[in-house]
């Protein structure tokens, strides 16, 4: 909660923070089952007019619709296009960490002729982190599910794997073809993929998967962390960070992207925004690249980490 707080005010949203849970595993439940879980607690939240609920993790937008229908479409976010959603959620989260590692990399001018970045996770985050820094040129050389690890130094086939994995299919049922696949979880898994040398870390899985003991375990650390998932970085691991001058950009304001576009869907359900695409990627890109600047800006003026510098502008907003 506190964590949203800060990400809403570094990116000038008015609005604080909170998190609630559904206590249940959602892997054996059917769609039924889910809509059922979700409407109750649509009912229970009620039409409070003051939160702007949005999806989180094992959360998507049939989960947020049936929240709708109980609690009201104009203060639910995360729908589905045809149900008052804006398409561009689906992508902004993943893209936001990309854009916000590209702008780091330029600003240390470290934009190498072959960068290369290791995603960690390869659900929806790290599926449009990985295309996006594809797109601009950044080989993936690394990414990771439950499954295990899978490993390129020549560069991952990013557009065949993320359609792959959006078919439904594990990083173990991929084909191989030059890659090389890891069966490892958790901590070895961890070890094994950010061994590898790189420009660039996208953590997009979970919190607390970067501690001070795995920074040690590997040989190698990249120019910039880009915080995908929320707090995957613990403080110790960030203070050494700073020590090998490795800037990590804070899952504030390098993930923020899902409730930018959030907070956008909530002002078109109550008539206050108009364009149903969020006029275009364009206007996303250029909200997050003022507040990164705004941070830059900042880390340089009190000679300060930028992680430091992106909650100090939070709270000082």
């Amino acid at each position: 909660s506190a964590l949203m707080s800060l990400k809403c005010a570094v990116n000038n949203l008015p609005l604080g923070g909170g998190k609630g849970i559904i206590i249940a595993d959602p892997k054996p439940l059917t769609r039924f089952e889910r809509d059922y879980l979700f409407h109750e607690l649509g009912k229970a939240w009620g039409t409070q007019g003051c939160d702007c609920p949005a999806p989180d993790v094992n959360t998507n937008g049939a989960d947020m619709t049936a929240f709708a229908y109980a609690s009201g479409p104009e203060w639910v976010t995360g729908k589905p296009v045809g149900k008052g959603g804006l398409r561009l959620r689906e992508f902004s989260t993943g893209w936001g960490t990309a854009w916000h590692a590209i702008w780091q990399l330029d600003k240390n001018k470290t934009y190498m002729r072959y960068p290369t970045a290791i995603v960690e996770g390869f659900g929806n985050c790290g599926q449009y982190a990985a295309q996006m820094l594809h797109a601009n040129g950044i080989r993936i050389i690394g990414t990771s599910d439950t499954s295990g690890v899978l490993t390129s130094t020549k560069g991952l086939r990013i557009p065949e794997l993320v359609a792959f994995k959006q078919a439904g299919y594990k990083l173990s049922e991929w084909p191989l073809n030059g890659e090389t696949f890891h069966k490892a979880y958790g901590w070895a898994a961890r070890v094994m993929l950010y061994s590898q040398k790189a420009d660039v870390w996208a953590p997009c899985a979970l919190e607390n998967s970067i501690t001070k003991n795995l920074i040690e375990a590997v040989p190698w650390m990249p120019q910039v962390i880009s915080e995908g998932a929320n707090g995957p970085c613990t403080p110790e691991a960030m203070d050494l960070c700073d020590k090998f001058d490795v800037t990590i950009v804070p899952g504030i304001i390098a993930n923020a992207g899902g409730v930018i576009v959030s907070y956008y869907e909530m002002l078109l359900a109550r008539g206050k925004y108009t364009d149903h695409l969020l006029a275009n990627t364009a206007e996303l890109k250029n909200a997050m690249l003022a507040v990164h600047e705004d941070v830059k800006a900042w880390a340089t003026e009190r000679n300060i980490p930028f992680r430091k510098a992106a909650m100090e502008v939070a709270c000082r907003k």
